[in-house]
């Protein structure tokens, strides 16, 4: 079941997580683009796949959720940072602001 969110460009508003916001939301058609940055100027993309890469009717969804790299490492050497988000996760604002929360850390951590 490919990913459909409707009024997806919402979430620039309803999402803010400590000095984070998304700057800017861009749908293609296997996925969706978040730009966030922070106030100091720095900019996270983050991606999540439209095409789920588990599941069926029967069982939940996932889909890959993801970005490059660690806020903190050369930018030469970076590894993708995966997660898998459950359908449910998506289509509730408050469980997918916590996943953006989450990937966020992980990315400035390294």
């Amino acid at each position: 079941m490919k990913l459909t969110i409707e009024n997806y460009k919402k979430i620039e508003s309803h999402f803010n997580w400590a000095t984070w916001g998304v700057q800017k939301v861009e749908e293609t058609n296997t996925q969706y683009h978040f730009e966030l940055r922070n106030s100091y100027g720095r900019i996270l993309d983050i991606q999540l796949e439209r095409i789920p890469v588990s599941g069926n009717e029967t069982t939940a969804y996932q889909y890959e959720f993801w970005c490059w790299g660690h806020g903190n490492s050369n930018p030469t050497h970076q590894t993708p940072i995966r997660e898998f988000l459950y359908y449910v996760q998506i289509k509730d604002k408050k469980l997918f602001s916590l996943a953006m929360s989450a990937m966020i850390k992980k990315w400035t951590n390294g």
